[in-house]
């Protein structure tokens, strides 16, 4: 049993769990043209704004990328294949884009995870994917 104490500070913890459920369970869905700006960028959108980002980040020109390939694959974690060694990260199969690019004799390697946004990961970072190399898209 209880006692008086104790049931008087639980009370206002209940209370306020109780009224946070309500207010999220009454949140509006997002219209239809804010889910789509959220939604995963399409490969086609990953791979012109990685020719930009690397272009920028080499100092080249875009026309001295060439593709290696791009591979729908899944990641070991939550890290999408580029783990940083300060953060933490889930432990699930995670599906991405491995995307490899070449300048001139060097490999560049852009991931996405599950959120569709691609980033650039150096070479030091870099893990296989969890299954094979994937499915190739392009």
């Amino acid at each position: 049993m209880m006692s008086r104490p104790r049931t008087r500070c639980l009370m206002p913890l209940a209370i306020g769990f109780m009224c946070y459920s309500v207010s999220a369970c009454a949140q509006e869905e997002q219209p239809a043209e804010q889910r789509k700006a959220n939604d995963a960028m399409h490969v086609d959108e990953q791979i012109a704004w990685i020719y930009k980002d690397l272009a920028a980040r080499l100092d080249v020109d875009a026309s001295e990328i060439t593709e290696e390939t791009v591979r729908v694959v899944q990641w070991q974690s939550g890290a999408a294949g580029c783990p940083n060694p300060d953060m933490s990260y889930t432990m699930m199969i995670t599906p991405g884009v491995l995307f490899l690019l070449r300048v001139d004799n060097d490999l560049h390697r852009y991931h996405s995870g599950a959120n569709g946004k691609p980033f650039y990961c150096p070479a030091d970072r870099a893990e296989a994917p969890a299954m094979g190399q994937g499915e190739e898209v392009m």
